[in-house]
């Protein structure tokens, strides 16, 4: 058939014509969720990140190693240290470094050559103020939802390791259906960010997993 011979056919309008794109997800890689989509933590970003996480110091120290696998400087505030000397001993240098409570953080700017996260380990929650810049992250671990915290209510996402925590982070959230927490299958987290929850099964190898059961009692 030469050019002739095929159908004349009118240019549609631009303005009629519907394009999408999709984005993959970015951040720190956990799993995919119960629709096989992948589920990243929204860390190392060109603006401040706050993450809260439930019940997880095991899930804390993944995190932790991932972000120093990708070149991040990781600086960790713990009252219970001994449950991070696996992490430190595996990794520990320059790159990952423990601090008191009082230390002014990021000692040095970070930016996208030089990203920082911050692990608080402990009962109390910080101040909106701490990390409060770009290509900042900061990760605070607790054994139960700090509903009256505002770092909580303006975290971009809060991680819920184990069930019992549903009705917590809904009234925290003003989300029901982060409800859906409650309904962990094993080896699940719930990812409670600010357009919903998603039920993410975690991609973990076996040396991870050792790294995350590590100064868990049996």
């Amino acid at each position: 058939m030469s050019t002739s011979q095929l159908p004349a056919q009118p240019w549609r309008n631009l303005a009629d014509i519907s394009l999408s794109l999709h984005v993959p997800a970015a951040g720190v890689l956990l799993g995919a969720d119960r629709g096989g989509n992948i589920a990243c933590l929204p860390a190392i970003q060109p603006h401040p990140v706050r993450i809260g996480l439930v019940d997880g110091v095991g899930l804390a120290r993944l995190v932790a190693h991932r972000l120093l696998a990708v070149g991040c400087q990781v600086t960790v505030y713990s009252q219970r240290q001994p449950s991070w000397q696996g992490l430190w001993t595996k990794v520990g240098g320059r790159r990952m470094t423990f601090t008191q409570r009082s230390v002014r953080w990021p000692g040095v700017p970070a930016g996208p050559r030089a990203p920082q996260a911050l692990v608080l380990d402990a009962p109390e929650p910080p101040p909106n103020w701490v990390g409060d810049a770009p290509w900042c992250t900061v990760i605070h671990v607790a054994s139960r939802v700090p509903t009256r915290s505002e770092f909580w209510r303006a975290a971009d996402v809060v991680v819920v390791c184990s069930p019992g925590h549903g009705e917590a982070v809904s009234s925290l959230r003003n989300r029901p259906d982060a409800g859906l927490a409650d309904d962990l299958r094993p080896g699940e987290v719930a990812l409670c960010g600010r357009a919903g929850t998603a039920l993410v099964r975690l991609d973990i190898t076996p040396a991870e997993m050792e790294l995350m059961s590590a100064g868990v009692p049996h």
